[in-house]
């Protein structure tokens, strides 16, 4: 699996969503919510699956553990994100 990006050792996130993200996977595993194994193999096939930035592939691992695990259902999340986007549009 590949690692997340790192700069002299420390974490590195260019936009604060990937921070966000890392933390809320983090923070799920922690409290023992989900697999944190299942979710490092679903990154992992993500990563090869569809090569493209880090965190892309961390956030879609982390919705589809999620909703496997029926803790979100199918779609919740985008729907989400779009109603976000279009509240801070106006």
């Amino acid at each position: 699996m590949s690692d997340p990006p790192r700069a002299n050792g420390e974490l590195l996130f260019e936009k604060p969503w990937e921070s966000r993200a890392f933390g809320i996977a983090i923070a799920l595993q922690e409290r023992g919510t989900f697999d944190y194994e299942a979710f490092r193999a679903l990154l992992t096939r993500e990563i090869d699956a569809h090569p493209g930035p880090y965190y892309e592939r961390w956030q879609a691992a982390l919705e589809r553990v999620l909703a496997g695990q029926g803790l979100v259902l199918p779609g919740e999340i985008e729907a989400r994100a779009a109603a976000l986007a279009r509240h801070h549009d106006h």
